[in-house]
């Protein structure tokens, strides 16, 4: 898949067609925020924020408003809602789960830095893509559409 299609511009804004980045740029982009996250979490905790709760928070807002920017710069409009009806519901389940299990994982992780010396955790959030590929194989149906 090309990041861009043909006759395509950078940033698409209002044609209705969409950027499609390839796995490879969304990996990296996943992995890169990863590291700048852990990188940062540290040091704002021990200067900026009174505890792992506010952190996570404020790291919630910036991601979200990132996210609203990137699919509006992707798609050239604003990120569209979840489906109604049964379909919906399905939808709406998992990202609820999603939503609440990466939230703990966020929390947990910020909670380390607040009580556990940043090399072990910089060690054990190292893992994070090797764990989310595995878990993804063996968890994921077969029979998923992919993008």
């Amino acid at each position: 898949v090309s990041l861009l299609r043909a006759g395509q511009g950078l940033c698409p804004m209002g044609d209705g067609q969409s950027l499609q980045a390839p796995l490879a740029v969304l990996f990296f982009a996943w992995y890169a925020s990863s590291v700048i996250c852990t990188a940062l979490s540290k040091v704002l905790i021990q200067t900026v924020f009174p505890s792992a709760y506010w952190l996570s928070f404020a790291q919630f807002v910036v991601a979200t408003l990132i996210g609203n920017l990137v699919v509006r710069w992707m798609h050239g409009r604003p990120p569209q809602g979840i489906l109604a009806g049964a379909p919906g519901q399905r939808m709406r389940r998992d990202v609820w789960a999603l939503s609440v299990t990466f939230s703990f994982g966020m929390l947990a992780l910020n909670k380390g830095y607040e009580y556990m010396h940043v090399s072990l955790v910089e060690t054990l959030r190292a893992t994070e893509p090797v764990v989310s590929a595995a878990l993804a194989s063996a968890l994921l149906p077969a029979e998923a559409p992919s993008a």
